[in-house]
């Protein structure tokens, strides 16, 4: 199998509909995971997965969910249970810190997590650049 080599210097994607009727579902590897590039992935329904050796294996596995902030409606019922005070909701702080969480959480059957240091970083570009966002809701109640 041939998997294509993405160009460092071009942030275009081969179209991931010949990778989402291959089993597998890889779009290309490139060796970076610049903001531009993350950002252009997600535009495409592409996102990275992995990395080995330095390179980055990028996927399309079909639909993907991409909450635009704007554009979110709270339906009412959970408005009013979100109001009530049973839960503590959290958005976007501490961003750094969820993301470190997340990658130390233990993965039961799984060898390690996708979200090494390089993701975590690159994941940290986004939200400073206002583009990555995260909403926390602890298992435990107030």
């Amino acid at each position: 199998m041939r998997i294509p080599l993405l160009a460092p210097d071009n942030y275009a994607f081969p179209d991931p509909t010949y990778a989402l009727a291959r089993c597998d579902g890889l779009v290309g590897v490139s060796g970076d995971l610049d903001a531009g590039r993350l950002l252009e992935a997600y535009r495409n329904g592409v996102f990275p997965w992995f990395s080995r050796d330095g390179w980055f294996f990028w996927y399309a596995v079909g639909p993907r969910a991409v909450i635009v902030p704007e554009r979110l409606h709270v339906p009412r019922s959970l408005a009013k249970t979100l109001r009530n005070g049973s839960y503590r909701v959290a958005v976007n702080g501490c961003f750094a810190e969820v993301v470190a969480h997340c990658a130390a959480a233990a993965r039961p059957n799984q060898d390690g997590t996708w979200i090494a240091p390089e993701f975590q970083t690159a994941y940290l570009k986004l939200h400073e650049m206002g583009h990555a966002h995260f909403v926390r809701v602890p298992l435990s109640r107030c």
